[in-house]
């Protein structure tokens, strides 16, 4: 079973929403320029960076590309930096 954080979401889900979030401030993009360059719904962006959502294989894909960072590069990002933003990212207080 997977481990959750003290709101109910997966550890994995948020960390994996603080790397998304990392790299599309980085590339400069909006949740909604993000959204459009991966054809998927803004909210689905939002959720995803929040930890809300798990996504599959297909949107991981669609997410690279959109950020034209390599699907290997998405997932060392993700492994090594545990989802923490570098210190060069202004966070956003909503985001967790």
């Amino acid at each position: 079973m997977a481990k959750t954080t003290a709101d109910g979401k997966s550890r994995a889900n948020a960390a994996f929403g603080r790397t998304l979030y990392a790299l599309r401030i980085e590339k400069g993009y909006s949740q909604e320029e993000l959204s459009f360059r991966c054809e998927i719904d803004r909210s689905y962006v939002s959720q995803l960076e929040r930890g809300e959502k798990e996504p599959c294989l297909g949107i991981l894909v669609k997410l690279s590309e959109g950020l034209g960072t390599a699907l290997s590069e998405l997932f060392r990002r993700f492994e090594i930096d545990g989802g923490r933003p570098s210190t060069t990212v202004a966070r956003n207080a909503r985001v967790r």
